[in-house]
């Protein structure tokens, strides 16, 4: 469940632009992506923290070794979406 969710916050800046890679954009420049971004992370935590909803959907606390594990995924996949789009990027200019 967390490794789903992280994974989609971290892919949704990857999705603001396909031409360009995050390091040649402004992240923070779409203030309602980066208020959607926090309000999904802070609904994790609630989701995997709150008594009620860890009843309601099963979830566990985690620890922090486990917190880690997910964020370091989390960044390789960004880091390997962002190396595919500017090698096919990069490739596309030289054809």
């Amino acid at each position: 469940f967390a490794a789903l969710t992280i994974d989609s916050l971290f892919y949704v800046f990857s999705c603001k632009s396909l031409r360009h890679n995050i390091w040649h954009t402004d992240v923070l420049s779409n203030k309602y992506l980066v208020i959607a971004w926090i309000v999904g992370i802070v609904m994790l935590f609630v989701a995997i923290y709150v008594p009620t909803f860890q009843t309601l959907l099963e979830t566990v606390p985690l620890s922090t070794n486990d917190w880690v594990l997910l964020f370091g995924l989390g960044m390789l996949e960004l880091v390997m979406v962002e190396l595919t789009k500017w090698y096919f990027v990069r490739r596309k200019e030289f054809t």
